[in-house]
């Protein structure tokens, strides 16, 4: 039987690893595994190895570039999994007619069979028209280059400083039951802080700060050419897609608690007034199945 393979596609600031911080969990591709080897089939889980915010048209070369090395393995059906903007690179690299920056010549189009995206933003975000614009666009790069020369400085006032703050925040919440995501981060940073990982993240944060194609292709006027360019081919098509909770006064002061919800939620806070402005002109209108399953779900559109 031949063995199935499916392609992990990484969002906006997508990376492969960066030491040990993966885009993917390990615990993706074991799910994944698991699945498939409970239906009786086999799988080989790859992923691509993208820009974090080049033009879709470049990051859909690499996914092009991935689906022919898959192809070019062995027989099998692909599947591609897209996260974010990962969904938007997927639809653009699966086109026949799509004409991309690649001298890679891939034709098995008729053996991608589902394409499933994870919160992919399909209509352009608001978000990334504020960042597309003129103060959006600058505190974008200086965010970007400073993080870049701060890890440039080198690895010890680095590792102090990291080591320091993780000693803080324990030291705020000596009592937390079990360790969150910034717990690992921390952890993974301090304890192999080396050269190459230092390097990793400079050359990352550079290439931020270097390439921003991508912030004006996801506003919602970039994405409505996408949509009206990609066509359909036959495969099965899957969207899963995420509700954030609406920032109230009381969450806010629930977060007093954390520090690390305090230095996060103004951002969060921020980011949701952003997403909100949508217009209405650029959504088409959730019919059938759609429809009834986001009401079903929230009660609302």
């Amino acid at each position: 039987m031949p063995k199935h393979h499916v392609l992990l596609v990484p969002g906006f600031f997508g990376f492969g690893s960066l030491g040990e911080i993966t885009y993917f969990a390990g615990g993706i591709r074991q799910l994944l595994v698991r699945s498939f080897e409970r239906a009786g089939l086999q799988v080989e889980v790859s992923e691509v190895a993208t820009l974090p915010t080049a033009s879709i048209r470049v990051r859909a070369a690499r996914v092009r570039e991935a689906l022919a090395a898959i192809a070019a393995s062995g027989g099998g059906e692909i599947h591609i999994i897209g996260h974010s903007t990962g969904g938007l690179d997927a639809r653009l690299a699966i086109a026949p007619t799509a004409s991309l920056p690649t001298k890679t010549k891939f034709e098995a189009f008729d053996r991608v069979r589902s394409l499933v995206t994870v919160c992919c933003c399909h209509f352009g975000s608001p978000v990334a028209t504020f960042f597309s614009g003129w103060l959006g666009r600058r505190l974008l790069r200086a965010g970007a280059r400073y993080l870049a020369w701060t890890f440039e400085r080198g690895r010890a006032p680095l590792a102090f400083f990291l080591r320091f703050v993780y000693w803080l925040l324990r030291l705020w919440r000596p009592f937390h039951r079990q360790p969150n995501t910034f717990d690992e981060l921390f952890a993974k940073l301090i304890h192999n802080l080396s050269n190459e990982r230092r390097i990793e993240l400079v050359q990352f944060f550079r290439a931020v700060g270097a390439d921003e194609d991508l912030i004006f292709q996801l506003t919602p006027a970039g994405c409505d050419l996408l949509n009206a360019c990609t066509a359909e081919p036959a495969l099965a098509y899957g969207s899963v897609v995420a509700r954030a909770a609406r920032p109230t006064w009381r969450s806010f002061l629930r977060s007093f608690g954390d520090p690390y919800a305090q230095l996060v939620y103004p951002l969060y806070a921020f980011l949701y007034r952003l997403a909100a402005r949508h217009e209405k002109r650029w959504i088409p209108e959730a019919v059938g199945s759609q429809r009834a399953r986001l009401i079903e779900l929230w009660g609302d559109l």
